[in-house]
C-alpha cells in the first residue's frame, strides 16, 4: 500500500537542537506487494533472412539475464522453417503484420521498437506502469500427455467493475538448432556491413550454423486473440478460478 511517513531529528551530534522549525519533513512511499509485480512479455519478430537480427536474439539474452524474474522472450520467427504456420489456429501471423521489418518487438502487445536499441526502456516503461491483477498459473500434462492442462487463479487489488480479462497461452521451445537451421549475420567480420565487434558475432560465418535458436515460439494458443479469463464485477482480493 501507499502511506505517509514524517521524520524528525530530535537532536544533534547528541544535544537539542537549537532551530527546530526545520527538523521535521514528510514524504510518501509505496510498498509493492510481490503478487502483482508486473512481468514483461516481449514477443520479437526474427527470421533466418534477416541479417541483422543476432542484434535482436542479443538484446532477447541480455534482458534476460538482466531481469531473469521478470523478463519474458518469446521470440516469433516469420519466413523460414521456425515460423508458426499462418494457416493455423494458433498463428503469430496478426503480430507479424504489425512490423515494417526485423528485428522488431512489442512488449505487452502495446510497445514496440528495436529489440536491442530500445528494449531497455520500453522495459521500464511497461515494468513501471501500475498493475492491479494478480495472475497465478500452473499446467500440468494430462494422463495420456496428449494435452497440457492449465489451472489460473486471478484477483484484483480493488473492486472492478465489468472486468474483462483474457489470456494467450505460448508454447516455446528452446536449445534448437541443426541441419536446416541457419542465420544471416550482418554482423560477421565477413560481411560487407561488418562495423566492428558484435558479442561474438564478428567470429561467426556471414551464413553461419553455429546459433541455437531459443524462446521460440511454437504456437499461441487458442489464438493470438487468447481467451476469456473472467468477465463481470470483481471484489477485491477475491480469488477466481
Amino acid at each position: 500500500g501507499t502511506h505517509t511517513l514524517s521524520v524528525s531529528i530530535s537532536t544533534v551530534n547528541g544535544m537539542p537542537d537549537e532551530y527546530a522549525a526545520d527538523n521535521t519533513t514528510t514524504c510518501t512511499f509505496t510498498v509493492p506487494d510481490e503478487r502483482f509485480a508486473r512481468r514483461v512479455i516481449c514477443e520479437e519478430y526474427s527470421g533466418f533472412w534477416c541479417g541483422f537480427c543476432p542484434r535482436g536474439m542479443v538484446g532477447m539474452e541480455l534482458m534476460k539475464e538482466a531481469h531473469p524474474d521478470r523478463f519474458i522472450a518469446i521470440a516469433v520467427h516469420g519466413g523460414d522453417a521456425l515460423e508458426v504456420p499462418s494457416d493455423s489456429a494458433y498463428t503469430y501471423a496478426p503480430l507479424i503484420s504489425r512490423f515494417s521489418g526485423a528485428p522488431s518487438c512489442a512488449i505487452g502487445r502495446r510497445l514496440q521498437g528495436d529489440p536491442f536499441y530500445d528494449i531497455a526502456t520500453l522495459y521500464q516503461l511497461e515494468s513501471s506502469t501500475e498493475n492491479h491483477i494478480a495472475y497465478n498459473m500452473t499446467a500440468e500434462w494430462n494422463d495420456d500427455a496428449s494435452a497440457i492442462l492449465c489451472h489460473a487463479t486471478i484477483f484484483s487489488d480493488q473492486d472492478l467493475t465489468n472486468a474483462n480479462l483474457n489470456a494467450a497461452f505460448v508454447l516455446v521451445e528452446d536449445s534448437i538448432t541443426g541441419h536446416g537451421y541457419y542465420q544471416t549475420n550482418y554482423y560477421s567480420s565477413n560481411s560487407q556491413n561488418y562495423s566492428g565487434p558484435f558479442y561474438g558475432w564478428e567470429d561467426k560465418a556471414y551464413i553461419t550454423t553455429d546459433v541455437m535458436f531459443m524462446d521460440i515460439a511454437r504456437g499461441c494458443f487458442p489464438s493470438f486473440e487468447g481467451t476469456t479469463l473472467f468477465e463481470g464485477d470483481m471484489k477485491a482480493m477475491q480469488e477466481y478460478t
